[in-house]
Protein backbone atom coordinates (compact mmCIF):
# COMPACT_ATOMS: atom_id res chain seq x y z
CA UNK A 1 0.00 0.00 0.00
CA UNK A 2 1.34 3.50 -0.93
CA UNK A 3 1.83 6.32 0.56
CA UNK A 4 -1.25 7.86 -0.44
CA UNK A 5 -3.48 4.63 -0.10
CA UNK A 6 -2.22 4.89 3.94
CA UNK A 7 -3.18 8.55 4.43
CA UNK A 8 -6.74 7.67 3.12
CA UNK A 9 -7.09 4.61 5.13
CA UNK A 10 -6.31 6.81 8.42
CA UNK A 11 -8.37 9.13 7.30
CA UNK A 12 -11.50 6.82 7.13
CA UNK A 13 -10.69 5.58 10.19
CA UNK A 14 -10.71 8.31 11.76
CA UNK A 15 -13.89 9.67 10.61
CA UNK A 16 -15.18 6.17 11.92
CA UNK A 17 -13.83 7.15 15.25
CA UNK A 18 -15.24 10.72 15.61
CA UNK A 19 -18.90 9.63 14.29
CA UNK A 20 -19.12 6.68 16.89
CA UNK A 21 -18.01 9.52 19.60
CA UNK A 22 -20.36 11.53 18.36
CA UNK A 23 -23.17 8.92 18.35
CA UNK A 24 -22.32 7.78 21.54
CA UNK A 25 -22.93 12.09 22.87
CA UNK A 26 -25.87 12.84 21.41
CA UNK A 27 -27.25 9.51 23.04
CA UNK A 28 -26.08 10.51 26.26
CA UNK A 29 -26.99 14.33 25.72
CA UNK A 30 -30.87 12.67 24.84
CA UNK A 31 -31.10 10.40 27.86
CA UNK A 32 -30.14 12.86 29.91
CA UNK A 33 -32.72 15.65 28.01
CA UNK A 34 -35.43 12.89 28.16
CA UNK A 35 -34.65 11.95 32.10
CA UNK A 36 -34.88 15.83 32.80
CA UNK A 37 -37.93 15.97 30.73
CA UNK A 38 -39.50 13.30 32.90
CA UNK A 39 -38.43 14.74 35.54
CA UNK A 40 -40.01 17.94 34.97
CA UNK A 41 -42.59 16.79 34.36
CA UNK A 42 -43.08 14.70 37.46
CA UNK A 43 -42.61 17.69 39.18
CA UNK A 44 -45.74 19.63 37.44
CA UNK A 45 -47.48 17.25 38.14
CA UNK A 46 -47.11 17.21 41.84
CA UNK A 47 -48.00 20.77 42.11
CA UNK A 48 -51.33 20.06 40.20
CA UNK A 49 -52.21 17.30 43.00
CA UNK A 50 -51.07 20.18 45.90
CA UNK A 51 -52.96 22.47 43.94
CA UNK A 52 -55.78 20.26 43.83
CA UNK A 53 -55.30 19.65 47.73
CA UNK A 54 -55.45 23.03 48.80
CA UNK A 55 -58.73 23.13 47.97
CA UNK A 56 -59.72 19.34 48.94
CA UNK A 57 -58.05 18.65 51.84
CA UNK A 58 -60.09 15.80 53.49
CA UNK A 59 -59.42 13.79 49.87
CA UNK A 60 -57.30 11.33 51.80
CA UNK A 61 -56.60 9.54 47.96
CA UNK A 62 -55.24 12.84 46.95
CA UNK A 63 -52.80 12.29 49.39
CA UNK A 64 -51.91 8.87 49.14
CA UNK A 65 -50.79 10.21 45.14
CA UNK A 66 -49.16 12.48 46.29
CA UNK A 67 -47.28 10.29 48.51
CA UNK A 68 -46.76 8.00 45.87
CA UNK A 69 -45.11 11.19 43.52
CA UNK A 70 -43.01 11.98 46.38
CA UNK A 71 -41.40 8.86 46.68
CA UNK A 72 -40.65 7.76 43.36
CA UNK A 73 -38.87 11.64 43.01
CA UNK A 74 -36.98 10.27 46.56
CA UNK A 75 -38.34 13.08 48.39
CA UNK A 76 -39.09 10.52 51.35
CA UNK A 77 -39.50 13.05 53.90
CA UNK A 78 -42.69 14.43 51.61
CA UNK A 79 -43.90 11.58 51.39
CA UNK A 80 -44.29 10.68 54.67
CA UNK A 81 -45.70 13.84 56.00
CA UNK A 82 -48.55 12.76 53.22
CA UNK A 83 -49.47 9.05 54.14
CA UNK A 84 -49.24 10.79 58.05
CA UNK A 85 -51.95 13.19 57.20
CA UNK A 86 -53.48 10.57 55.87
CA UNK A 87 -53.17 8.33 58.73
CA UNK A 88 -54.32 10.51 61.17
CA UNK A 89 -57.81 10.89 59.36
CA UNK A 90 -58.05 7.41 58.58
CA UNK A 91 -56.25 5.35 61.46
CA UNK A 92 -57.26 2.50 59.71
CA UNK A 93 -56.24 3.01 56.03
CA UNK A 94 -54.14 0.00 55.57
CA UNK A 95 -52.61 1.51 52.20
CA UNK A 96 -51.21 3.91 53.85
CA UNK A 97 -49.27 2.27 56.55
CA UNK A 98 -48.55 0.10 53.54
CA UNK A 99 -46.92 2.97 51.59
CA UNK A 100 -45.34 4.61 54.91
CA UNK A 101 -43.77 1.04 55.41
CA UNK A 102 -42.11 1.11 51.90
CA UNK A 103 -40.82 4.72 52.45
CA UNK A 104 -39.71 3.46 55.84
CA UNK A 105 -37.62 0.96 54.16
CA UNK A 106 -36.27 3.08 51.53
CA UNK A 107 -34.69 5.30 54.19
CA UNK A 108 -33.16 2.17 55.60
CA UNK A 109 -35.26 2.68 58.91
CA UNK A 110 -35.82 -1.02 58.83
CA UNK A 111 -36.65 -1.37 62.02
CA UNK A 112 -39.75 1.46 61.78
CA UNK A 113 -40.45 -0.28 58.64
CA UNK A 114 -40.71 -3.60 60.45
CA UNK A 115 -43.22 -1.68 63.28
CA UNK A 116 -45.44 -0.03 60.14
CA UNK A 117 -45.33 -3.28 58.61
CA UNK A 118 -47.03 -4.78 61.81
CA UNK A 119 -49.45 -2.58 61.83
CA UNK A 120 -50.78 -3.19 57.78
CA UNK A 121 -51.06 -6.68 58.61
CA UNK A 122 -53.11 -6.07 61.53
CA UNK A 123 -55.29 -4.08 59.24
CA UNK A 124 -54.81 -6.01 56.22
CA UNK A 125 -53.09 -9.76 56.42
CA UNK A 126 -52.47 -11.14 53.34
CA UNK A 127 -50.53 -13.02 51.95
CA UNK A 128 -47.98 -10.18 50.33
CA UNK A 129 -47.20 -8.41 53.32
CA UNK A 130 -46.21 -11.51 55.50
CA UNK A 131 -43.88 -12.07 53.15
CA UNK A 132 -42.74 -8.29 53.34
CA UNK A 133 -42.36 -8.57 56.69
CA UNK A 134 -40.40 -12.04 56.63
CA UNK A 135 -37.61 -9.89 54.27
CA UNK A 136 -37.31 -7.55 57.28
CA UNK A 137 -36.99 -9.90 59.84
CA UNK A 138 -33.77 -11.44 57.62
CA UNK A 139 -32.04 -8.62 57.85
CA UNK A 140 -33.24 -7.84 61.63
CA UNK A 141 -32.05 -11.05 63.19
CA UNK A 142 -35.38 -12.49 63.40
CA UNK A 143 -34.72 -15.80 61.40
CA UNK A 144 -37.41 -18.03 63.40
CA UNK A 145 -40.35 -15.25 62.90
CA UNK A 146 -38.79 -14.81 59.02
CA UNK A 147 -39.84 -18.46 58.85
CA UNK A 148 -43.13 -18.67 60.12
CA UNK A 149 -44.15 -15.55 58.45
CA UNK A 150 -43.32 -17.20 55.17
CA UNK A 151 -45.58 -19.80 56.09
CA UNK A 152 -48.16 -17.64 57.20
CA UNK A 153 -48.14 -16.12 53.89
CA UNK A 154 -48.02 -19.57 51.94
CA UNK A 155 -51.23 -21.06 54.21
CA UNK A 156 -52.98 -17.37 53.28
CA UNK A 157 -51.78 -17.81 49.19
CA UNK A 158 -53.55 -21.34 49.35
CA UNK A 159 -56.45 -20.07 51.23
CA UNK A 160 -56.95 -17.20 48.34
CA UNK A 161 -56.01 -19.37 45.60
CA UNK A 162 -53.36 -17.51 44.44
CA UNK A 163 -52.08 -18.09 40.73
CA UNK A 164 -48.40 -18.21 42.18
CA UNK A 165 -48.37 -20.94 44.90
CA UNK A 166 -44.40 -21.18 44.08
CA UNK A 167 -43.71 -18.31 44.52
CA UNK A 168 -44.46 -18.24 48.14
CA UNK A 169 -43.18 -21.57 48.33
CA UNK A 170 -39.93 -20.92 47.62
CA UNK A 171 -40.26 -18.06 49.83
CA UNK A 172 -40.11 -20.80 52.62
CA UNK A 173 -37.91 -23.17 50.86
CA UNK A 174 -35.10 -20.49 50.84
CA UNK A 175 -36.10 -18.99 54.46
CA UNK A 176 -35.85 -22.51 55.65
CA UNK A 177 -32.13 -23.03 53.85
CA UNK A 178 -31.02 -19.50 55.49
CA UNK A 179 -31.73 -20.62 58.92
CA UNK A 180 -29.91 -23.67 58.81
CA UNK A 181 -26.85 -22.43 57.61
CA UNK A 182 -27.42 -19.47 60.14
CA UNK A 183 -28.15 -21.95 63.00
CA UNK A 184 -24.80 -24.02 62.19
CA UNK A 185 -23.22 -20.47 62.24
CA UNK A 186 -22.98 -20.18 58.61
CA UNK A 187 -23.71 -16.25 58.37
CA UNK A 188 -22.02 -15.26 54.72
CA UNK A 189 -23.72 -18.61 53.49
CA UNK A 190 -26.59 -17.90 54.63
CA UNK A 191 -27.13 -14.54 53.37
CA UNK A 192 -25.23 -15.31 50.09
CA UNK A 193 -28.13 -18.44 50.03
CA UNK A 194 -30.67 -15.44 50.33
CA UNK A 195 -29.19 -13.08 48.02
CA UNK A 196 -28.39 -16.03 45.43
CA UNK A 197 -31.98 -16.87 45.41
CA UNK A 198 -34.83 -16.18 42.77
CA UNK A 199 -36.95 -13.83 45.23
CA UNK A 200 -36.99 -10.66 44.63
CA UNK A 201 -36.17 -8.09 47.38
CA UNK A 202 -36.57 -4.16 47.57
CA UNK A 203 -33.53 -3.06 47.16
CA UNK A 204 -32.47 -1.50 50.17
CA UNK A 205 -33.36 -5.12 51.56
CA UNK A 206 -30.85 -6.88 49.00
CA UNK A 207 -28.09 -4.57 49.98
CA UNK A 208 -28.48 -4.92 53.50
CA UNK A 209 -28.01 -8.67 52.96
CA UNK A 210 -24.92 -7.98 51.10
CA UNK A 211 -23.57 -5.44 54.33
CA UNK A 212 -24.59 -8.24 57.02
CA UNK A 213 -22.53 -11.23 54.85
CA UNK A 214 -19.96 -8.88 54.51
CA UNK A 215 -19.88 -8.12 58.19
CA UNK A 216 -20.00 -11.34 59.10
CA UNK A 217 -17.23 -13.26 61.23
CA UNK A 218 -16.76 -16.36 59.26
CA UNK A 219 -16.13 -14.51 55.57
CA UNK A 220 -13.85 -15.80 53.43
CA UNK A 221 -12.07 -14.11 51.18
CA UNK A 222 -13.87 -15.77 48.32
CA UNK A 223 -17.14 -14.63 49.43
CA UNK A 224 -16.09 -11.17 50.47
CA UNK A 225 -15.14 -10.25 47.17
CA UNK A 226 -18.04 -11.95 45.50
CA UNK A 227 -20.26 -9.72 47.89
CA UNK A 228 -18.26 -6.33 46.83
CA UNK A 229 -18.81 -7.32 43.46
CA UNK A 230 -22.52 -7.54 44.02
CA UNK A 231 -22.64 -4.39 45.72
CA UNK A 232 -21.01 -2.55 43.36
CA UNK A 233 -23.29 -4.28 40.59
CA UNK A 234 -26.59 -2.98 42.88
CA UNK A 235 -25.35 0.69 42.76
CA UNK A 236 -25.53 0.38 38.82
CA UNK A 237 -29.47 -1.05 38.99
CA UNK A 238 -32.32 1.35 38.93
CA UNK A 239 -35.14 -1.04 39.75
CA UNK A 240 -36.67 -0.72 43.19
CA UNK A 241 -36.86 -4.42 43.54
CA UNK A 242 -34.23 -6.59 42.56
CA UNK A 243 -33.19 -10.42 42.43
CA UNK A 244 -29.97 -11.82 41.62
CA UNK A 245 -30.29 -12.71 38.31
CA UNK A 246 -31.22 -9.22 37.26
CA UNK A 247 -27.37 -8.71 38.09
CA UNK A 248 -25.82 -10.70 35.55
CA UNK A 249 -25.96 -8.35 32.83
CA UNK A 250 -24.86 -4.77 34.67
CA UNK A 251 -21.15 -4.48 34.26
CA UNK A 252 -19.93 -2.39 36.73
Amino acid sequence: MNKKKWIVFILICLFLIASIILINFIQDRNTALSQKSTSNEDQKEIENIKNYIDENEEDTSAHLELGVRYFLEEQYEDAIIEYQKVIEREPENSLAWHRLTLVNIFQNDFKEAYENRKKTIELDPKAAFYISIASLEVILDKPTLALENAKKALELAKKAKEENIEHYQEWVDQIEQFNAEYTKGNISESYLGMIKSNLYFDKPIFVEMIEMGLAAEDITKEQKQELIELKEKVKSHDNIVIKYEDLSSVEQ
